[in-house]
C-alpha cells in the first residue's frame, strides 16, 4: 500500500516536533519602582501592583508562559539588585524578557534616554544607570524577545543647589487626569500569542523625550496609564468595536498619542519615545514554540508596606 505524500509531510513533521525539546518557554517579569518617595511612591506602588498582579499573569497565562515575577520597591529599590539580575539570569533562547522601571530620572548628555536612578536620597551619579544600558545588556542575554520600558524624567542633568535639592529632575505630580477609560475586558488569546509568541527582537520605551518630565498623578503615571488602555485595546476580544490585528505598532502609538494628550490637557509636553526592533518570527519557528506551553507561576515579589524602609 502506497503512502500519499501528504499523508508522509505529516509524519515527517511530528517527528520534527517530538525531536525538538518540548520546555516551557519563561516569562521573566521584572519590576523595579519607587514606591517610598513622598512625591512619586503612592501613585508607583498602584503602577508596581498593576504590572505584577495583572499585567504579567494575563500575559503569561494566555500566551502559555510559564511565570517569573521579580519585584523590588521599598528597601530592595537598589541599583545592586538590578545587577544581581544582570548577572544572574540566564534565559533560554525562546524566553521573554520584561523590564519596567517607574521612579526618577534624569538625562547624562550622553544620548537621548534617561538615567534611572536608584537609592533615593543617595548620590545619584553613582546610583543610576541609563536606561539604554539596561536594555542592551538585558539584550546581550540573548532571549528570543526583551522588552525595555523607562517610566521617569528625562531632563538634562543640573548641578545640586546649595540646599542639595534635585527638584529639578523630579516627577511633578497631579497635574492631571489621565485618559483612563474602563472597558471590559475578553481576553483574545490569538491576540496575546501574536504579540508574545510570534514574536522576536527587542523594544525599548522612554516615558518621555529628552528635555521633559515624566508625569504622574493619584492614579499612575501618564504613559502607565496610557499602556494599560492602549493594551486593553488591543487584545479586547470585541470584534464590532476593534478590528485591528494585534500589533505592537499600534500598541505602541496609542501609548504615544494617549500619554502625549495627557501632557496637552495639562498644558504641557511629554512623548515617549521608542527604539522598535521587533520582528515576526518565521512560521516553522513559531509552531515549534507554540508548542512548548505550560503556564506556571514563580514570585520573589517585594510587598512591603509603600512607606516601609
Amino acid at each position: 500500500m502506497k503512502i500519499k505524500p501528504l499523508v508522509c509531510l505529516l509524519i515527517y513533521s511530528l517527528i520534527g516536533m517530538l525531536s525538538y525539546p518540548l520546555r516551557a518557554q519563561t516569562l521573566h517579569f521584572i519590576v523595579f519602582a519607587d514606591t517610598d518617595d513622598p512625591n512619586i511612591g503612592s501613585p508607583n506602588r498602584k503602577t508596581y501592583n498593576y504590572l505584577t498582579q495583572d499585567l504579567a499573569p494575563v500575559i503569561a497565562k494566555q500566551a502559555g508562559l510559564a511565570l517569573s515575577v521579580s519585584g523590588h520597591i521599598g528597601a530592595n529599590f537598589r541599583l545592586a539588585n538590578l545587577n544581581k539580575i544582570l548577572t544572574a539570569l540566564k534565559p533560554e533562547a525562546d524566553d521573554v524578557i520584561f523590564f519596567y522601571f517607574a521612579g526618577h530620572g534624569f538625562n547624562n548628555q550622553l544620548n537621548e534616554y534617561p538615567s534611572l536612578v536608584f537609592n533615593t536620597g543617595l548620590d545619584i551619579e553613582t546610583n543610576a544607570m541609563s536606561l539604554l544600558n539596561v536594555y542592551r545588556k538585558l539584550q546581550g542575554l540573548n532571549a528570543r524577545m526583551t522588552i525595555v520600558i523607562g517610566e521617569a524624567s528625562n531632563k538634562d542633568h543640573i548641578a545640586r543647589t546649595k540646599s542639595g535639592s534635585q527638584s529639578d529632575m523630579f516627577s511633578p505630580t497631579g497635574l492631571a487626569n489621565p485618559l483612563d477609560k474602563k472597558t471590559s475586558i475578553l481576553y483574545d488569546t490569538q491576540r496575546i500569542q501574536k504579540l508574545f509568541r510570534a514574536t522576536q527582537g527587542g523594544l525599548l520605551v522612554s516615558s518621555c523625550k529628552r528635555g521633559q518630565f515624566s508625569y504622574s498623578n493619584a492614579t499612575g503615571g501618564w504613559m502607565n496609564l496610557a499602556w494599560r488602555n492602549a493594551f486593553q485595546k488591543v487584545i479586547n476580544d470585541d470584534k464590532k468595536k476593534d478590528g485591528e490585528p494585534a500589533s505592537w505598532t499600534t500598541l505602541i502609538n496609542q501609548v504615544v498619542n494617549e500619554t502625549k494628550e495627557s501632557a496637552r490637557e495639562a498644558v504641557t509636553e511629554q512623548e515617549p519615545q521608542f527604539i522598535n526592533e521587533l520582528a515576526s518570527m518565521p512560521t516553522k519557528r513559531f509552531a515549534l514554540v507554540l508548542g512548548n506551553s505550560a503556564y506556571q507561576h514563580v514570585s520573589s515579589l517585594e510587598s512591603r508596606p509603600v512607606n516601609d524602609a
